[in-house]
């Protein structure tokens, strides 16, 4: 698996707090910096810096096509963490590429997805 290293800086903004009802909460960017090229939309292994702390993060690009959602988001879900960081600026850092964005034919599934998405991230950036 390529290593990569796509940082953006955006500003913790509320969402529909979807991910919260499904177990995976997310920091959902409002981007102030990113690079100049179009990034893959997917789902990625990455850190996230919050208030100088850095932590492991399962983040997603795009929309989320099981809720029919249009709007491309930056959604990075923490792991191991449990802060209220709203309108805090935060630093992501996308390092692995996992997979592509899917519309799961129920919320069961796309759990399924998620738990191998963090499993994933913990196992290619854990020392």
């Amino acid at each position: 698996m390529q290593k990569l290293s796509i940082k953006v800086v955006g500003k913790v903004i509320h969402g529909n707090a979807r991910g919260r009802t499904l177990g995976f909460p997310t920091a959902n960017l409002e981007i102030i910096e990113s690079p100049d090229y179009e990034v893959k939309q997917g789902v990625y292994a990455g850190y996230i810096k919050v208030e100088e702390r850095v932590y492991l993060t399962a983040a997603s690009l795009g929309p989320a096509k099981t809720f029919n959602e249009i709007n491309v988001l930056y959604e990075a879900h923490i792991l191991d963490f449990n802060q209220d960081i709203y309108d805090e600026i935060v630093e992501l850092e996308l390092v692995y590429y996992l997979r592509d964005l899917e519309k799961f034919e129920s919320v069961e599934e796309l759990i399924i997805w998620l738990n191998r998405d963090v499993e994933m991230t913990r196992e290619l950036l854990e020392v």
